[in-house]
């Protein structure tokens, strides 16, 4: 998994989010952008079938605690049927890539 800033608000990671470790990188690029003081998130999967529940509870975290607007855009079917099914295609304003 690698994650690598795209944009001044906007995060692309590729390949299967799987461990804690994935967890923590995606956090930290995260947490570095927060610092500028943004409004906004956009969050490109283009590949991973699945995310952690712990980056679930950061993004929740991100949307209800620090008023942050998450988009998320999601390139592979399985992931979009999760969110689909934990009801977070409205929370996480899912778009498909």
């Amino acid at each position: 998994m690698e994650v690598t800033l795209s944009g001044p608000s906007e995060v692309t990671i590729t390949g299967e989010i799987k461990a804690i470790g994935d967890y923590l990188e995606i956090k930290k690029v995260i947490e570095r952008m927060r610092e500028d003081d943004i409004s906004s998130i956009t969050v490109k999967i283009p590949t991973s079938s699945s995310i952690s529940s712990a980056l679930i509870g950061f993004f929740l975290r991100l949307i209800h605690e620090n008023k942050i607007k998450l988009t998320v855009y999601a390139g592979n079917e399985k992931l979009i049927n999760m969110l689909e099914v934990l009801n977070l295609m409205n929370i996480f304003n899912v778009k498909r890539l």
